[in-house]
């Protein structure tokens, strides 16, 4: 299922959401942790204060057989179990990142400035905590 996700999600749709880049011999996308929050968060009335999130990072083959893969980080609104992973960056390599901090540093500085301040939806702002991050650990 997963897959399914990323191979629909994977398109260009995504160049024009956020930025590609090169990191550890293979292509970033970073989305940005606040605009996927913001695109999923506006039409919810909070009722939970703060919201929790759990981050996943887990790599897949992109095709069976094939030298390509991909690692997504996801996240998940831990209280709103009807709201859907939401795929916030995606690295595709021929081997895991090279870096854990370089693949990682852009969603730690954006959970940082939520966490601090809080994220502002139209007239609302809300708070995010993160409670759980699954890896493999091999990427760790």
């Amino acid at each position: 299922m997963l897959l399914a996700i990323l191979r629909k999600k994977v398109r260009t749709p995504l160049r024009a959401a956020g930025s590609i880049y090169k990191i550890g011999g293979g292509d970033f996308w970073y989305g940005g942790l606040s605009p996927v929050l913001t695109k999923y968060f506006q039409n919810i009335e909070p009722r939970d204060d703060p919201f929790k999130l759990d981050v996943s990072v887990d790599g897949l083959p992109l095709h069976k057989g094939g030298p390509t893969q991909v690692w997504p980080i996801l996240v998940k609104a831990v209280d709103l179990p009807k709201l859907p992973l939401m795929l916030v960056a995606a690295y595709s390599g021929h081997t895991k990142p090279a870096s854990v901090e370089e693949f990682l540093r852009s969603l730690v500085n954006d959970f940082n400035i939520i966490q601090r301040g809080g994220l502002t939806i139209g007239d609302k702002t809300l708070q995010f905590r993160q409670r759980r991050t699954t890896t493999d650990t091999t990427v760790v």
